[in-house]
């Protein structure tokens, strides 16, 4: 008597035939990395519904205070969804490179992991030449030394050499701290 899983399975083998051939079997099975994931290719959505969510904290964080504001991350621990959102975008990282260091080697992987590198460079300064554009033309058009004090334009003004060549090397100061967020937030 034959049940569906011997039609699936096929005929079964004799002896030490039987085990030499199951062996081959699990060996040319590919290994799914990690477990639980979904194949190459396809997109995890539990770590983008995790993102999204960290992304909607971030900004009613950044909202005036009201009622909605005290649910979020950041009254009730030391961080805030920041942390959250740089978190899953780093294990999501080390995901997709990871699984591409698996199949196609170390040098394939540094190659790939170096582009998106520049990808967000690239990116980092554009926003960050439209970024000094905008809050210079307000800081000048209104003549409010406000605006130059809360965006910490007054650096760039002073010194506009000194403060390019700090946000080309992504050197954290008071005019682009904000920027290297922003593009963080909008690279991912």
């Amino acid at each position: 008597m034959t049940s569906i899983a011997d039609r699936v399975a096929g005929p079964p083998l004799a002896g030490a035939a039987d085990e030499v051939a199951r062996e081959r079997c699990r060996c040319r099975q590919p290994r799914r990395w990690p477990p639980g994931f979904p194949a190459g290719g396809e997109r995890e959505l539990r770590l983008d519904l995790f993102r999204g969510l960290a992304l909607w904290l971030i900004f009613i964080d950044h909202l005036p205070p009201n009622l909605l504001t005290w649910f979020t991350i950041r009254n009730y621990g030391f961080s805030d969804a920041t942390e959250i959102f740089i978190f899953i975008s780093g294990y999501t990282a080390a995901f997709v490179y990871g699984r591409a260091m698996l199949q196609s080697g170390f040098v394939v992987a540094t190659a790939r992991i170096l582009r998106r590198v520049w990808q967000i460079y690239v990116a980092h300064v554009f926003l960050f030449t439209i970024f000094l554009a905008e809050i210079s033309y307000v800081a000048t058009s209104f003549e409010n030394p406000l605006y130059s004090e809360e965006m910490g334009i007054m650096d760039f003004l002073k010194q506009p050499d000194v403060t390019i060549i700090q946000a080309l090397l992504w050197s954290v100061s008071s005019v682009t701290s904000d920027l290297l967020r922003s593009t963080a937030l909008i690279c991912g």
